[in-house]
């Protein structure tokens, strides 16, 4: 029983360990599986990298096989023939069954003491562990001993996993791997990794294309490639070729080689080193194409634009919508059919004759097209053009409304001068006015005017248009929105049109506008009499710095301060003044637009404006100028004379203001009268038109929609009230009529009556009264019409006071200076044949005393009349000026005993006299013969015949001056020579009338610049290379003589101002002088002095007469 249960265990034992040992010679073949794959993989690597030679090769094939064989002995072979001691297998199962209790190692270890047991071992006890140990064992699993390693299968699945890479990476390098190192010993060179093909390898093109091959070499770089190609079948060509300008690849180049005008079959390959790529062939086919192309092109009627023909070979259109596109083409070869196909998707059919195409479309849309035929082989053009077509639109048209092109107000005209400029590309149908009204909260239907319709050919145009718009029936406080409306000749899509900008034009109301007026002249005067009261200011302050200036000798920055601030204010005052004279250009505009004024009064307005202009004289702006260097040079010296220069000039400002402030307290009134006297006139024509207007009533609603424009008779006359009230002020203030004349027309004006007429009629015309409102409408334009003739009588009156009162002042001037003429040429007389006797001398003295200090009190007297008057200017007083130096100056030398000296000073000075007397008759002339006190009628008189006389003069020089190109005849040359001679009499005539008017000569334009400028003409006429510009240059001496005659507010004027000088003037009474008497021949002496003189032309006349006047009485006296 026991043997038995030993066989058992020994059987199992042995069968764990045989299982165990060939276990272990199988992981050894696992690993010397993986050792090959990593060995194949090492070789890859030399020949990857080395490409190694015959002697390494062996060695490492020795190395390999020895590796070999000892993975195999120690991996495969030797766990089979050294096996485990089944004591070892029993050891394993004991450590891992602790339940044997080593009954197992027992029971092998003491079997054999059963048989000798030396040791004498108890059998029963050995027998026993057998027995436990069989029992045991009987159900236990011998395999868990048997131990298992991964690691083998881990280095056999690393070693496939780098071998698939390598395969990856290179097949070629496993095939170059197995050639070297199954030859060991052969010398085998290393294979080259270049790869050339070629693209295309088969294609075909069109004849006559160019064709690019292109070459690519890779697996490594070359420096040269070579092109092979032959047509059908010839001599192989080699030519090499050059790289391309960009690579494909790290290790790929590219070469191209290009074939132009391809006309035959070609083959083709390249090579490198000893490589060559495969043979690429094109074959050429010949489809149809087209050769030429023609367009022409017909364009709509309306834009006159002639047949065009395109550039051959141009199939792009760029044309107007609605042209008629022709297209012509020539092909290679005769084609079936062809069509033009749009990008939209249509067709056309196009006719074909054997290798020629037509067709035409009307383009209607932008896009694009090409052309496709077809022969007879059903061969199509390949890659057909594609044109363009760009259709253009017919642009709107523009239009500006360029005049008044803001929105007015209307005037007495009731007129809207209208300039508009239109533009279009090809022309216009016609231009429209479209307006409405909007009055009391209401606006009308759009009404529209045509204003042109026929252009011709023109694509741009001025419109003007005078639109009355008197029919319109406005009332006060009404508008009209208006614009111009422009359509163009399109009729392909249709006109279109364009708008101006919408402006408005409104009705103001005579209240409004007299309120306007007055605030404006209300405000004009303020700055005014600011102005001068800031002017006397700075002349005091002037004063006072200019005296301690004198006494200083040095000049120290705060004094340099103080003299800049000094002229800071000036240019200040200057500026206040301009701004003056801008409001009151602007009060005579209004005035003019609406009729409150007569055309005399706006003549005075301006006057009074023109002396105000004469406040910044070039005089002042020298002296400022000096005083400004004078302060840069820090000189004291020249700063005390520009001082006293710009004291003097200071000085001549005030006197200037002071004039120009009594004047215009004077006119006020008057102005207001003359307003007074047109607004009652104004209103009596609006009540005519309401009276009028009633009687054509047919209804009770025409009726009732005139109670509006009565309304705005009343607030009319509430505002005449408001001029009145302001007109009477004025009056009490400087009495210039007798205050019950103003009393009466107080009452008139304020009558009740009136005042219950108005509101009686506006309440019939509110209940449809219409035979009531008839008879009171007649009695307030009756009423209207009295206060015009009342204000208009007033105001003649007053005129009539002031012309009687200044011609009296006039003729007493006069009359005291041909006195002193007379008295200081008898001191002539004296002082010739007195010799030079102390007491005679001192006698003469005395005389010239009394003569100078009697000419001072006249002075005094013509300053205050230049405060009384306009025809009374300062030239005047620079003559008075003038005699009172040189009465000095006489003084002087009597008293210094030089007769001779002072003879020649006493002469000068009568001559002044004389001249002052002259001017004064003139001024007498004027004030008696001129209504307006300014003498601007007659002034416009003469410019008027002169723009007759250069427009006459215009006319024939444009029928004698040759065209461009052409030359000059004689007969022309002649004529040219006469109308120089017309030009220059037409100049002298202008020189004239400048002279005689003196400085109003220039108040409507600078005259004097035109004169120059016909002066110019003139000669350019004498000339034989006159030309055309002449043309140009005599319109625009007739434009601006025919802007002279427009109201003087219309255009920006200057005038030029002489200098003048004179002295302090005291004022006092004149005394009483001896007469003495001279002889005829000393008369004529004086004359001829006195004519020596530069005086305007019309003065010499005058003087004459004045000396011929005198020596009558001088002989009747006798």
């Amino acid at each position: 029983m026991t043997d038995k249960k030993y066989k058992s265990i020994v059987e199992r034992l042995i069968v764990t360990r045989n299982r165990d040992a060939f276990r272990h010679a199988f992981e050894g073949f696992v690993d010397l599986l993986a050792f090959i794959f990593t060995f194949i993989f090492l070789l890859w690597l030399t020949t990857w990298f080395f490409w190694p030679a015959p002697v390494f090769r062996v060695i490492i094939l020795v190395m390999g096989i020895v590796c070999f064989l000892a993975i195999t002995a120690r991996g495969a072979i030797k766990p089979l023939v050294a096996r485990l001691p089944l004591a070892e297998i029993a050891l394993r199962l004991e450590r891992f069954y602790g339940k044997l209790q080593s009954r197992l190692i027992a029971s092998l270890q003491l079997y054999d003491k059963l048989a000798k047991n030396k040791e004498n071992y108890s059998k029963a006890l050995i027998e026993r562990t057998i027995e436990e140990a069989g029992a045991e064992i009987k159900h236990l699993d011998f395999n868990v001993v048997i131990k298992k390693n991964k690691k083998p299968y881990q280095r056999l699945a690393l070693s496939i996993l780098v071998g698939v890479l390598c395969l990856i990476l290179s097949i070629q390098t496993f095939n170059y791997t197995r050639q070297l190192y199954l030859h060991p010993l052969a010398d085998i060179q290393r294979p080259s990794n270049l790869i050339l093909t070629v693209d295309p390898v088969m294609a075909e093109v069109v004849k006559n294309e160019d064709v690019t091959v292109e070459i690519t070499a890779s697996g490594e770089k070359v420096r040269r490639v070579d092109f092979n190609f032959r047509f059908n079948g010839e001599q192989w060509v080699k030519i090499p070729v050059e790289k391309s300008t960009g690579d494909s690849g790290v290790n790929d180049n590219i070469y191209t080689y290009r074939f132009r005008n391809l006309k035959r079959n070609i083959e083709y390959f390249a090579q490198a080193k000893h490589i060559r790529s495969p043979i690429g062939k094109i074959t050429v086919i010949n489809p149809p194409r087209l050769v030429n192309v023609s367009i022409g092109l017909d364009f709509p009627q309306y834009t006159r634009l002639e047949h065009q023909v395109l550039p051959n070979n141009d199939g792009s259109v760029t044309a107007i919508k609605g042209t008629v596109v022709n297209f012509n083409g020539w092909l290679n070869k005769p084609v079936k059919n062809a069509i033009m196909v749009f990008d939209d998707g249509s067709t056309k059919k196009m006719a074909v004759e054997a290798e020629r195409i037509n067709g035409k479309f009307v383009l209607n849309k932008s896009g694009s097209y090409h052309v496709s035929v077809e022969d007879s082989k059903n061969l199509k053009n390949p890659q057909p053009i594609e044109y363009d077509l760009v259709c253009l639109e017919d642009y709107p048209p523009r239009v500006e409304i360029t005049f008044p092109a803001v929105d007015i107000d209307l005037d007495e005209n009731m007129t809207v001068p209208l300039e508009a400029e239109i533009y279009d590309d090809f022309g216009f149908s016609k231009v429209e006015l479209v307006y409405w009204t909007f009055s009391e909260g209401r606006e009308s239907e759009k009404t529209k005017k045509i204003l042109q319709t026929d252009f011709g050919e023109d694509t741009e145009a001025l419109i003007t248009y005078n639109w009355y718009v008197e029919q319109l029936h406005l009332l006060p406080g009404d508008l009209i929105y208006y614009y111009i409306k422009v359509s163009d000749n399109d009729v392909i899509s249709g006109p279109k049109s364009s708008m101006s900008k919408t402006y408005t034009a409104r009705l103001p109301g005579l209240d409004e506008i007299m309120a306007d007026i007055t605030n404006s002249q209300e405000d004009v005067f303020r700055e005014f009499e600011r102005a001068a009261d800031s002017q006397r200011r700075l002349r005091d302050e002037l004063e006072n710095l200019s005296r301690e200036i004198m006494k200083i000798s040095e000049i120290d920055w705060e004094r340099k301060q103080q003299i800049q601030r000094t002229l800071d204010r000036q240019k200040d005052i200057a500026e206040q003044l301009e701004k003056v004279a801008q409001q009151m250009e602007e009060n005579i505009e209004k005035l003019d637009k609406n009729q409150l004024a007569t055309m005399a009064m706006l003549d005075k307005m301006e006057e009074i404006k023109q002396l105000r202009e004469q406040v910044a004289t070039p005089e002042l702006k020298k002296a400022m100028e000096k005083l400004q260097e004078a302060l840069r040079k820090m000189d004291p010296d020249m700063l005390k004379e520009a001082m006293k220069n710009f004291n003097f000039s200071v000085e001549q400002i005030n006197e200037q203001l002071d004039r120009t402030l009594a004047l215009l307290k004077k006119f006020q009134l008057e102005q207001k009268l003359d307003t007074l006297a047109k607004m009652a006139q104004k209103l009596a024509e609006q009540q005519q038109q309401i009276n009028d207007k009633l009687g054509m009533c047919n209804s009770e609603k025409e009726v009732s929609d005139l109670q509006q424009p009565q309304k705005a008779q009343k607030q009319g006359l509430e505002s005449m009230k408001d001029q009145f009230e302001q007109a009477d002020s004025l009056n009490k203030k400087l009495d210039m009529l007798p205050q019950q004349d103003m009393d009466k027309a107080n009452e008139m004006l304020n009558s009740p009556q009136m005042n219950k007429q108005m509101n009686q009629m506006i309440q019939n015309l509110s209940m449809c009264k219409k035979q009531g409102a008839c008879m009171l409408g007649q009695n307030l334009q009756q009423n209207f019409e009295n206060m015009a003739q009342m204000f208009q009588s007033l105001l003649e009156q007053m005129q009539s006071q002031q012309q009687q009162m200044i011609t009296g002042m006039l003729k007493k001037a006069i009359s005291d200076i041909l006195y002193l003429s007379q008295n200081q040429e008898a001191l002539i007389d004296s002082t010739q044949s007195v010799g030079k006797r102390l007491e005679s001398l001192r006698e003469m003295a005395n005389k010239q005393k009394d003569l100078q200090s009697a000419t001072e009190r006249v002075a005094n007297n013509v300053s205050d009349l230049t405060k009384e008057t306009l025809f009374v200017n300062f030239a005047i007083m620079e003559r008075l000026g003038e005699a009172l130096r040189q009465m000095q100056t006489a003084l002087e030398s009597l008293n210094n005993r030089r007769t001779s000296k002072a003879k020649d000073n006493q002469v000068m000075a009568m001559a002044a006299l004389n001249q002052t007397i002259m001017m004064l008759m003139n001024s007498l002339n004027k004030a008696c013969s001129c209504k307006s006190g300014t003498g601007m009628q007659s002034f416009m008189q003469s410019l008027n015949q002169m723009a007759q006389q250069q427009q006459s003069l215009n006319q024939q020089a444009q029928s004698l001056i040759p065209m461009p190109g052409q030359t000059m005849t004689a007969i022309q040359y002649q004529g040219l020579q006469k109308l120089a001679a017309q030009q220059e009499a037409i100049r002298k005539s202008l020189e004239e009338l400048m002279d005689e008017y003196g400085e109003s000569g220039n108040i409507l334009g600078r005259l004097s610049e035109l004169g120059e400028e016909m002066k110019k003409v003139a000669e350019e006429l004498r000339s034989k290379d006159a030309d055309r510009s002449i043309i140009q240059r005599q319109e625009r001496i007739l434009s601006r003589l025919l802007d002279a005659q427009k109201s003087v507010h219309r255009r920006d004027y200057s005038r030029k101002r002489q200098a003048r000088a004179g002295k302090d003037i005291i004022r006092s009474g004149p005394d009483i002088l001896k007469t003495n008497n001279k002889t005829d021949e000393q008369l004529a002496e004086d004359i001829k002095k006195a004519l020596s003189e530069k005086y305007p032309r019309r003065y010499e006349n005058l003087i004459k007469e004045y000396f011929k006047a005198l020596t009558e009485d001088i002989t009747i006296e006798k």
